[in-house]
């Protein structure tokens, strides 16, 4: 190996150590049912440094250059749950995610509901009625 200009061999050892050793590559897979999820937005971030990977067709994703410290890691792609973790780097490498579906739609508000169970009666009354109606057909005096 070269040593850097002004530096001897020992001393640029050091500060290649020191550059590998202050950064790491962190990795993971996405999943839902135990198939990977291509096209998921992952997300590192700590303090000011965000740092953002996609995942590949594999469900795979790699962070080349993380250094040590704690992250937020957060996994999101259309159609699933948004998950949000912590992670201690390095002594966390690699990370799995299994992703769940996102409900399409809330429960209706109070008021729709109300409004519903008023259909519903309207509906129970009005075959009631129809029902009554036949019975006093078929029972008519000549």
């Amino acid at each position: 190996m070269r040593s850097l200009p002004g530096l001897s061999r020992p001393a640029t050892t050091l500060l290649l150590l020191a550059f590998t050793l202050g950064a790491a590559e962190y990795r993971g897979t996405v999943s839902s049912s135990g198939l990977p999820i291509p096209g998921a937005t992952v997300t590192a971030t700590q303090g000011q440094t965000r740092r953002i990977a996609v995942t590949d067709e594999s469900g795979s994703y790699v962070f080349p250059d993380l250094a040590e410290g704690s992250w937020t890691i957060e996994v999101e792609i259309f159609g699933f749950q948004k998950v949000r973790r912590e992670i201690h780097f390095p002594a966390e490498s690699s990370t799995n995610w299994e992703l769940t579906l996102a409900t399409p739609f809330k429960e209706a508000p109070a008021p729709a509901r109300q409004q519903r169970q008023g259909f519903e009666r309207l509906l129970i009354n009005r075959t009631a009625q129809e029902e009554i109606l036949s019975q006093l057909e078929k029972s008519s005096l000549p």
